[in-house]
């Protein structure tokens, strides 16, 4: 059992945000998530080689450093009974501890066929998304997903994957492309019309193949544009395209203003505070940042927000560089999620949350070209 969480622990962390995802299922997602996390927290703590192989581990210092800045802002910020913060703090460290830890146990495995393994999940929740709710009409399709943007999320995450990792595809693999695009199209999320041919980028580069591919896209966003319905191309064809995306983006800047040195402490990770300025509740509006970024400083302030900022993109630019002329197509998918990660940041909540799917397969592509580079240059 303990050989199995050190391995799997990070399969076991990505399946329960499915659960977490769905309303029927959250219960049940919230309890896993808390076992998990005490049983791994516990692990930790009677596992002295874990200590020493994988949280002090140079190859995971920037995990390191950063719960080393969380604790560092709690002490300064916080006190133990500030609860919510507590549990940010221990929550990242066993987080992290997960990622590490499944990498560094069982690396071929995330190196063959974890990739294969997750996109047949994420197909089989789309199966299962269609038996459950079948009604594209009514709206921005969200299957049994609380929201269509998480949907879209595991769409096309799915999509990149098959289509970056396998060279020769089969009618399965074809299926299941087909099926991932076309209900991210219809979760309305406009985010999806910059990932997805993001991944045809990272995948085919510039090339004669990608021209063609633009072209038909072209077609189809034209063609889809004059549909009454509310896909992602109809709302990205809409006048009002980034107002709402405005008025979030307004209310974290504000927030930030307000606290702008050392923020609003480690609990307010998801971009919402008390301070409301120029917004009131009931409105219908999302009083949240919706930038992962702007929530970055809301949480932390300029100073550590920063450091943590510099830190992340010292890692992904040196990554990139190194990667640049790689071929391997678990390298590809790997680059594909850290790049799609920090651009969707722009538009939504991500890299500073605990149970975000995309989040957490962004640390974990980080982490694990950080690893798959250590031995590279070890081999050579």
């Amino acid at each position: 059992m303990i050989k199995f969480l050190l391995k799997y622990g990070i399969v076991l962390y990505l399946i329960n945000t499915i659960f977490l995802s769905i309303e029927s299922t959250f219960v049940l997602g919230n309890l896993i998530f808390l076992v998990l996390m005490s049983t791994y927290g516990i692990l930790i703590l009677i596992n002295a080689s874990f200590f020493r192989d994988v949280i002090l581990n140079k190859t995971f210092l920037i995990f390191f450093l950063i719960n080393l800045i969380n604790l560092i802002y709690f002490l300064c910020f916080h006190t133990f009974g500030d609860f919510e913060a507590l549990k940010f703090l221990l929550a990242r460290f066993v987080q992290f501890s997960i990622i590490a830890g499944s990498i560094y146990y069982n690396y071929n495995y995330y190196n063959t066929n974890f990739f294969r393994h997750l996109s047949l999940s994420l197909f089989v929740l789309i199966l299962v998304c269609l038996l459950g709710n079948f009604d594209f009409f009514s709206g921005r399709y969200k299957g049994l997903i609380w929201n269509p943007n998480m949907l879209a999320s595991f769409t096309s995450v799915g999509f990149a994957i098959v289509l970056i990792t396998i060279n020769k595809y089969k009618r399965i693999d074809i299926l299941m492309m087909s099926l991932f695009l076309i209900i991210s199209l219809l979760t309305g999320s406009r985010g999806v019309l910059i990932l997805i041919p993001l991944a045809f980028i990272i995948k085919f580069g510039f090339s004669l193949k990608n021209v063609l591919y633009s072209l038909l896209a072209i077609i189809l966003h034209y063609s889809i544009s004059q549909l009454d319905l509310t896909t992602s191309i109809n709302r990205f064809s809409e006048r009002t395209v980034f107002s709402s995306r405005l008025d979030n983006w307004n209310y974290g800047i504000q927030n930030i203003l307000s606290k702008p040195l050392f923020g609003f402490g480690l609990d307010k990770y998801s971009g919402e505070t008390e301070y409301i300025p120029y917004f009131e509740k009931g409105l219908g509006r999302s009083l949240t940042a919706h930038n992962g970024y702007i929530s970055l400083f809301i949480q932390y302030g300029m100073i550590f927000g920063s450091i943590i900022l510099l830190l992340i993109f010292k890692y992904c630019i040196s990554l990139f560089y190194f990667f640049k002329s790689y071929s391997d197509n678990i390298v590809k998918v790997n680059l594909y999620i850290i790049l799609s990660t920090l651009i969707a940041s722009i538009y939504e909540t991500m890299i500073t949350g605990i149970n975000e799917f995309q989040t957490i397969l962004f640390w974990f592509s980080l982490v694990f070209l950080i690893f798959h580079k250590k031995r590279i240059v070890n081999e050579n």
